[in-house]
């Protein structure tokens, strides 16, 4: 499988798997390539989907960022609602109170976050993939190439707008303070 991934970078996929992870009542086996994991669950169904891409640039550092992200009481504090994350390939993690689940993929900390990720709501066993590249910029800034592929099309412009408004915003308030 092949994804497109932050700042139009691709991801190449290969089923070399792990061993399988019941997480969230599905059985899903988890491949490996490196240290890059992702899950494939036997329950998924056909959905349409559409991808989103979004840049955004922060007066903060790479790390400062991936840390917002990736630390549940960082990411706690500027979403406002529990995360249970940890930075690690391979480990489970929710937000906004169990809303959003999913696997980390890969970490490549202060540069690269890939995450299958799923809200409530979505069909059992579908995940999007999504991914955060940070690039240092100058005065300061971060850029943040947001991409998430294999959005539920009924759910595209919720997500869409839901990103700016419940990550890019806060994020921003809490990291530019």
């Amino acid at each position: 499988r092949t994804f497109r991934s932050g700042c139009g970078r691709r991801v190449f996929l290969s089923a070399v798997t792990v061993p399988d992870l019941f997480y969230g009542g599905l059985q899903c086996r988890l491949h490996r390539l490196g240290n890059l994991v992702w899950p494939d669950c036997q329950k998924t169904k056909s959905v349409k989907t559409k991808n989103i891409e979004h840049t955004v640039l922060i007066r903060a550092t790479p790390q400062e960022i991936y840390d917002g992200l990736m630390n549940e009481k960082k990411h706690a504090q500027f979403t406002g609602d529990t995360a249970k994350i940890r930075a690690k390939a391979g480990a489970a993690f929710s937000c906004y109170g169990g809303y959003i689940t999913g696997i980390t993929l890969e970490l490549k900390p202060g540069k690269r976050i890939v995450q299958a990720w799923r809200t409530q709501g979505w069909p059992e066993g579908h995940y999007s993939i999504v991914t955060f590249a940070l690039a240092k910029k100058s005065g300061g800034r971060t850029q943040l190439c947001f991409t998430q592929v294999g959005v539920p099309a009924n759910d595209y412009a919720k997500k869409y707008h839901g990103w700016r408004e419940h990550y890019w915003q806060p994020l921003k308030r809490f990291l530019e303070k």
